[in-house]
């Protein structure tokens, strides 16, 4: 079953600590527990996967010789292969920062291959960055290399909204909500909705004062976006859907000021199933057996329930059990009969002849 991280948390904090009230589910401590126990539960999933499921393909643009790693990449471990994209032949290997720097200094070259890299320095969003010699311009590709655990992204509790004057929001009730972004103005690299703010009621020259927005714990998140719904025509508990308002274009401030007509509302929100919060880099069906039980289990333990350590064990067991009816190869047909002649069925699995001749008689 596909769950977003904040249906992970919600269901478990829903299904375990108060028997399905909406109250607890909402409250920011709880959540911020759950999505750390989330993570935890993630990471040592993510350690017991098989190595296919655990390493991938990278390319990284370069200018100048520098480019920005993805977010998931994690190094190149030991099977890593990095070449140039037009140059797979020539192997790039790694070297320390001390030795590549140097010869960028020493032996300052621009070619179309290179000879070593190593990972130096960050961007302003805190990426590392890789960097060659000699300098290149083009695409490196790095095959096989570890990537990290997929960052388990909680959404936004809601925001605290209140009026002021001087604005233009459409006359009648709106509500807002708030989405962590991992890219800024793309809208497709986000969590699901957050939480609901309270109903504002615009007079038709106001603007909607946010405070207290939430920012995310995880370097991935590079930005929130807000989101407002049209005029809620038929009452304040309408289900109304909610379209862009604008960026907080950090992970860091904490107001904003949302000022748009209903007419410029246009980008609806995302659905969870369009969302990217982590869980969907797992197997779909690991998402219940791996994510939510282990989330139930930490919570268990947590809350002092003497349940937990039965819980770690059934999980522990149910993970190990996951992956190896998972691993490649396990779930391949046999093509082939067993080669005749081989040992007796029953004894050694092999093609027994007697039986064969006994059926055509």
């Amino acid at each position: 079953m596909d769950r977003t991280a904040s249906e992970i948390c919600s269901d478990a904090l829903r299904f375990y600590s108060n028997m399905g009230s909406p109250q607890y589910a909402t409250d920011r401590n709880k959540r911020a527990q759950a999505e750390r126990f989330l993570n935890e539960v993630a990471d040592e999933a993510w350690s017991k996967a098989p190595v296919e499921q655990r390493f991938q393909d990278f390319s990284i643009s370069l200018t100048a010789g520098v480019g920005t790693v993805p977010a998931g990449f994690a190094g190149d471990g030991q099977k890593a292969i990095v070449y140039i994209s037009g140059q797979p032949q020539v192997q790039v290997h790694y070297r320390a920062p001390s030795v590549v720097l140097a010869l960028l200094q020493s032996q300052p070259q621009t070619s179309s291959y290179a000879t070593y890299y190593c990972l130096h320095g960050q961007t302003a969003l805190g990426l590392q960055q890789v960097i060659t010699w000699p300098t290149v311009t083009g695409t490196m590709l790095v095959k096989e290399a570890p990537r990290k655990v997929p960052a388990m992204v909680d959404c936004p509790c809601p925001p605290e909204v209140v009026l002021d004057t001087g604005g233009v929001v459409t006359a009648g009730n709106h509500r807002v909500c708030v989405t962590f972004e991992r890219a800024i103005a793309d809208l497709v690299s986000g969590t699901d909705g957050g939480f609901e703010s309270a109903v504002v009621l615009s007079t038709g020259t106001s603007k909607v004062l946010l405070t207290d927005v939430p920012v995310s714990p995880h370097r991935e998140i590079l930005a929130r976006a807000v989101w407002m719904t049209k005029v809620l025509s038929a009452g304040v508990n309408q289900a109304a859907p909610f379209y862009h308002v604008g960026y907080i274009t950090d992970n860091i401030t904490t107001t904003y000021t949302a000022n748009v007509a209903d007419a410029s509302l246009t980008v609806q929100l995302r659905t969870p199933a369009q969302a990217i919060t982590g869980p969907e880099q797992f197997p779909s069906n690991a998402i219940d057996s791996i994510l939510f039980r282990g989330l139930v289990f930490r919570l268990a333990g947590s809350y002092g329930d003497l349940r937990g350590d039965a819980f770690r064990q059934e999980w522990e067991r149910a993970v190990t059990r996951y992956w190896a009816e998972n691993a490649g190869g396990r779930n391949e047909v046999h093509r082939f009969v067993p080669f005749p002649g081989g040992p007796r069925g029953g004894r050694g699995g092999g093609f027994d002849r007697g039986r064969l001749r006994g059926i055509i008689s």
